[in-house]
């Protein structure tokens, strides 16, 4: 099963990759997996801010849009 992965650097603010890791060791996941079941989350989980959580996943769905027509 071949997947396209889009590798990139994150910057984390001190202390927050830490924090992720033990929290991705209790639900039995590396820290990848945490931070994109994280995100994940954040983009089907309830909309608490309305039209601004409308505009984020916009812009998302065009960002990945367009990273998929340049590959």
């Amino acid at each position: 099963m071949a997947e396209t992965v889009d590798r990139f650097v994150l910057r984390l603010p001190e202390g927050l990759r830490q924090t992720l890791k033990r929290i991705a060791k209790q639900n039995q996941r590396s820290l990848n997996a945490e931070i994109v079941a994280r995100m994940e989350r954040s983009l089907t989980g309830p909309r608490g801010h309305g039209s601004d959580d409308e505009k984020r996943q916009a812009l998302l769905r065009a960002f990945f849009d367009h990273k998929d027509e340049a590959n």
